[in-house]
């Protein structure tokens, strides 16, 4: 990924890094965790080169199917559909009362992985964008703005328009880049005649991803779908299907292995009765991965589908290296076709034939795609529509030939890396869209330059984080799109600050300016500048630990320069990430492949010395002496990976873990609950319905209430966990990674993996609701926030019960300046707001007091900065 970042690194820690870079290149996936290579490809996953390689040497990391499936090969897709459905019961039949809506906080300008475009064939101003975690979106102005218009799959392979009638729509569903960070399968193909208004499923519901659809201009009821299956699975719902009724029915006509699928298909334009197809092996189980095989190759039909022969005249076959396969026909000269072929993982070769596929030679010459790696996850070639001899293909980088294939070079411009889909507007064929992993891209001049469509909020988040002292300034970690950050609150202006896929973010809740960030497998930086610049934060953590691909950091609530981070072992840090200690052994059960790393990581507040950790094998331990000993309480936890710990803010004793997988006979919840340090644990999943749970917070105001991220939305009970509601309205139905409540303002913050993030003002949440809300224990004054302010700032006290309650403000030699509150507040936390615009610069003193029947009952000064 090409990235521009101002860094602030010694000399030494740079050439440190270029000398371990240079022994660790042999091991592909930690050369690209580097965070700091901000000018590189930067590319999350590397497929093993062979057929079959241990899980050791397939150093792919497709984490969100990993996280979930653990530790079984795939997910069950009844209980993923049943539980799809227990949700949106659940959502659509309400028993609260609390209603309020959810609201889009962006980014909608930094985008996310498109996987589809189409374009309206006589009103090109009207495109459609599929992504692979967002669901699909339309644009009825050339891409300037964009709406939601299918949510049935948030994962989409496949658009096509009916040539005869472009208001009839069809999807189908289930990215076709399997691994990496591909998000659940799909559920068959869809369909839309009213532009996308509304549609209808047509069945394929198990054929997992469906990386493409082809129909005929001149025969628009016959359509082909390439299945590429569950590549988790060895399933036979792999291969070609074809219907002859516009999608009513369907007939698969083409299979070979129920671990070989169809990753394209292609209509000749000039005979409807040829049909290619290119079939891939691709499985990945638990434990290694297939991305290449014999199996693999180009087949053609020249009866419409009927019957299949393989092509072998100068196209490869029978070649245990050949891999993903993407075909093109050139519109002008339809006799002439070209395929961009993989070798696993690299490129084999740009193939071209003259006479309509019959027969194939390679044409490139020379080695222009010597840097690409991941050729099974990008992989797309698009011929112009008046010229044959231009020709575009898509990797990690996309290249341009002017001579059919002879000789390429890169066309990027400013266009993000990653690219998927490529497609031409044929009434004005200068005019290009691109979906990559950055969005869509738009060239008005045959890809010498590319302008980005904004307005697309389907970024996908693995984290996010709210700075406590000015709540409109949000960070989060996202795939292949860094760290983006707003510093206004706005949905449209967040740009990033921090290279490489993104995860935790931190900001230091007293002092803003402390700003971490992290890369895959733990790149972790620390900013002093408020995210500025990054300085390197990984001194003192071993190279050769186990890393997750979401490496935990966590800070401590009340010494917040100290943090925490985890490898296999768990690390510390006093002085704010500039130097690590690791104060723990192997805190997981041990390596075993791709598992066997600590995944979540929680602090007390009420005492720092205890200390949570959970792993992605099920292992929980926990420390109450700051890690000089350890525990194992996994105890009777289900062994699936843990997703969140958290301690509750008012007993270091009780804490939540949520965890992933779906659930079986041996898998009773994903929410457990201890009081007693672990040494026992309950289920508080009550009626949660049983998906995944990513994150889980406690009420710091409200006891009583818990908020869990689910893979559907997010859900919260009032009574501790003995009964669950869905959150709110407008939320669409997507994985939520993390939440972060700002107790201040009561706003509650869902960051999702493939629509961007979301807010909610829960503020009425409990007068809205049937359940009665637990008594606040104790009196408070919390600091003011922002501090230091200008000009104004918000000032929170909380009370156990009906008090009278004055507010005052004095200036530094001790005279009143203003007199906020005084009148009686019943019990709960209270917010008030201090606008100090007509007032000087300098210090003032916030008091507290409150009183019950004329006897102060309580008192309390903050000190304030203001600065004009």
């Amino acid at each position: 990924m090409k990235r521009h970042l101002k860094r602030q690194f010694p000399i030494g820690t740079i050439l440190r890094a270029l000398s371990v870079a240079c022994v660790i290149c042999i091991s592909f996936f930690l050369v690209i965790s580097s965070p700091w290579n901000s000018n590189s490809s930067r590319h999350e996953f590397s497929e093993t080169a062979s057929s079959e390689k241990s899980n050791a040497e397939a150093m792919d990391n497709d984490w969100f199917m990993l996280q979930r499936v653990y530790p079984h090969d795939d997910i069950n897709s009844a209980l993923y559909e049943k539980a799809r459905q227990t949700y949106r019961v659940r959502t659509l039949n309400k028993t609260d009362l609390f209603s309020a809506q959810w609201q889009s906080i962006g980014p909608s300008n930094v985008g996310g992985r498109i996987t589809a475009i189409a374009i309206h064939p006589t009103n090109t101003k009207i495109i459609y964008a599929g992504a692979a975690g967002g669901g699909a979106w339309k644009s009825t102005d050339g891409g300037v703005t964009w709406n939601s218009i299918f949510n049935e799959s948030s994962s989409i392979g496949s658009i096509v328009l009916n040539p005869a009638n472009p208001e009839i729509v069809y999807i189908g569903t289930g990215e076709g880049n399997p691994g990496g960070v591909a998000i659940y399968p799909g559920n068959g193909i869809w369909r839309s005649t009213d532009g996308g208004g509304t549609w209808t499923n047509l069945g394929l519901q198990n054929s997992g991803q469906i990386g493409k659809l082809a129909i005929h201009p001149s025969s628009p009821y016959r359509i082909f779908a390439a299945a590429l299956g569950r590549y988790r699975s060895r399933t036979q719902e792999r291969g070609v299907y074809r219907s002859l009724d516009s999608g009513t029915t369907w007939q698969r006509v083409l299979f070979l292995t129920d671990t070989s699928g169809a990753c394209e298909v292609v209509i000749d334009p000039s005979n409807q009765n040829r049909i290619f197809a290119a079939m891939w092996d691709r499985y990945r189980p638990l434990t290694y991965s297939i991305v290449n095989g014999t199996n693999g190759g180009l087949w053609l039909s020249t009866d419409g589908g009927d019957s299949w022969g393989q092509v072998t005249n100068g196209f490869p076959h029978n070649d245990p290296n050949l891999g993903r396969i993407s075909l093109a026909f050139a519109p002008s000269q339809p006799a002439t076709m070209y395929a961009l072929v993989s070798n696993g993982t690299g490129v084999a070769g740009i193939f071209r034939s003259s006479d309509s596929g019959s027969s194939w030679s390679q044409v490139t010459i020379g080695s222009p795609f010597n840097g690409e790696s991941q050729v099974w996850y990008n992989n797309v070639i698009a011929v112009h529509p008046a010229n044959p001899a231009l020709v575009f293909a898509g990797m990690t980088e996309i290249y341009k030939s002017t001579n059919s294939g002879a000789n390429w070079s890169i066309t990027e411009g400013n266009m993000h890396v990653d690219h998927h889909a490529i497609e031409f507007d044929s009434s004005a064929p200068h005019r290009i869209i691109v979906g990559n992993d950055g969005g869509v891209f738009a060239s008005t001049n045959t890809g010498t330059s590319w302008i980005k469509s904004y307005h697309l909020p389907v970024t996908q988040f693995y984290a996010g984080t709210v700075d406590f002292s000015n709540p409109t300034r949000y960070f989060g970690g996202t795939q292949d799109n860094g760290t983006p950050r707003t510093l206004t609150g706005s949905d449209s202006d967040w740009s990033d600050i921090f290279g490489g896929d993104g995860f935790y973010a931190l900001i230091d809740p007293k002092n803003s300016s402390r700003v971490y960030a992290e890369s895959q497998y733990g790149g972790l930086g620390y900013s002093t500048d408020g995210g500025s610049s990054f300085f390197d934060g990984t001194s003192g953590i071993n190279a050769t630990d186990r890393k997750n691909w979401s490496t935990p950091i966590a800070m401590d609530p009340t010494t917040t320069t100290t943090l925490y981070t985890g490898t296999q072992r768990l690390y510390k840090t006093t002085d704010g990430m500039q130097s690590w200690t690791v104060i723990s052994g192997d805190l997981t059960r041990g390596p075993n492949g791709r598992i066997g790393t600590i995944t979540t990581i929680g602090v007390a507040r009420t005492d720092p010395k205890v200390v949570y950790v959970g792993a992605d094998d099920g292992k929980v331990s926990v420390t109450t002496n700051g890690g000089i000993s350890w525990i194992n309480v996994s105890g009777v936890l289900p062994v699936r990976w843990v997703t969140r710990v958290t301690v509750d803010p008012d007993s270091a004793g009780v804490a939540y873990i949520t965890q992933s997988g779906y659930l079986e006979d041996s898998f009773s919840s994903h929410l457990n609950k201890t009081t007693d340090f672990g040494q026992s644990w309950v289920s508080i999943g009550g009626d949660l319905p049983a998906v995944p749970l990513n994150d889980i917070l406690v009420d710091t105001v409200y006891r009583g209430y818990l908020y869990v991220a689910t893979d559907l939305g997010v859900m919260y009970s009032s009574n501790g966990g003995l009964h669950w509601s869905a959150l709110g309205e407008g939320l669409p139905e997507v994985p939520v990674h993390d939440l972060e409540l700002h107790s201040p303002t009561r706003k509650l913050f869902a960051f999702t993996h493939g629509r961007s993030a979301y807010s909610i003002d829960i503020s009425m949440l409990s007068s809205s609701n049937k359940t009665p809300i637990a008594a606040v224990k104790g009196f408070n004054l919390a600091q003011n926030y922002p501090n230091p302010f200008n000009p104004a700032t918000t000032v929170q006290f909380t009370l156990p019960g009906v008090q009278f309650v004055t507010l005052k403000i004095y200036d530094a030699v001790g005279r009143k300046a203003a007199t906020l509150v005084n009148q009686e507040f019943g019990a709960g936390t209270h917010s008030i707001r201090w606008n100090a615009s007509s007032f000087a610069s300098g210090i003032y003193f916030c008091r507290l007091e409150t009183s019950t029947q004329g006897t102060k009952s309580f008192v309390a000064t903050k000190k304030m900065l203001l600065l004009r």
